[in-house]
């Protein structure tokens, strides 16, 4: 099983949150992440071993941003989709390096 972590994408989706107007990042974020998972398999499984995955997204372009915010499905049922993804976009707090990081956490869970 391959779940996201809790803090996937936090950056990203805090921005969406702020800007489009939802009343929580965690209100559009996955229904079942990872750490909720591995409690799930190992109520069932007599073993199961977690592998996490790290990483970081350095987005120099708000284009991005845009098209993934506009695919997420809170943004698709607001009255204004493009416009809500767009001012979302405008409001990059990109680094002094140009870059907007942005974490990344996946993991697999193997249960036997």
């Amino acid at each position: 099983m391959v779940l996201n972590g809790a803090d996937h994408l936090r950056e990203l989706r805090d921005l969406a949150a702020a800007q489009i107007g939802l009343a929580r990042a965690e209100d559009w974020a996955e229904r079942l992440r990872l750490d909720d998972g591995e409690q799930v398999l190992r109520a069932v499984f007599g073993a199961v071993e977690r592998h996490d995955f790290t990483g970081e997204l350095a987005l120099t372009d708000s284009a991005p941003v845009k098209s993934y915010l506009r695919s997420m499905v809170p943004v698709q049922e607001l009255p204004d989709p493009d416009g809500a993804a767009a001012a979302a976009a405008r409001a990059i707090p990109f680094g002094p390096d140009g870059v907007f990081r942005v974490r990344t956490h996946s993991g697999c869970l193997i249960a036997r």
